[in-house]
């Protein structure tokens, strides 16, 4: 869930609902926070899932976790606790080693997510 300008320039942050959007709330959703527990409205609300490689292709939008770059692993902890962003995929020259760029910046696929639903730009 994010606040922004668009989808595109939100960042995003792994939450619970606690009140869906609605006219009374101004299509506002109410969420509680993983990385601890705060309460916020946010405008954008974006499911996502572990990439599959068929998701794997230049021009494709992910969402990647920000400070993540070119790192193979990380924590469960820290992979919930993330801000994700959302970026178009734009290389995949070394997708044979496990690698997709993303705006310009080298992720190895398994942090990687893709949106359920299209992001509106």
């Amino acid at each position: 869930c994010g606040n922004a300008d668009s989808m595109m320039d939100a960042y995003y942050y792994l939450a619970k609902v606690t009140k869906p959007a609605s006219a009374a709330t101004k299509n506002q959703t109410e969420v509680i926070y993983v990385k601890d527990g705060s309460k916020e409205w946010v405008v954008y609300v974006l499911k996502s899932h572990k990439v599959k490689k068929a998701e794997l292709e230049v021009g494709a939008v992910l969402l990647y976790p920000t400070g993540w770059a070119e790192y193979d692993t990380i924590s469960a902890e820290e992979y919930r606790k993330a801000t994700w962003a959302p970026g178009r995929v734009t290389s995949t020259d070394d997708l044979f080693k496990g690698i997709v760029e993303v705006r310009g910046e080298k992720f190895y696929t398994q942090l990687l997510r893709a949106p359920d639903e299209p992001i509106e730009e």
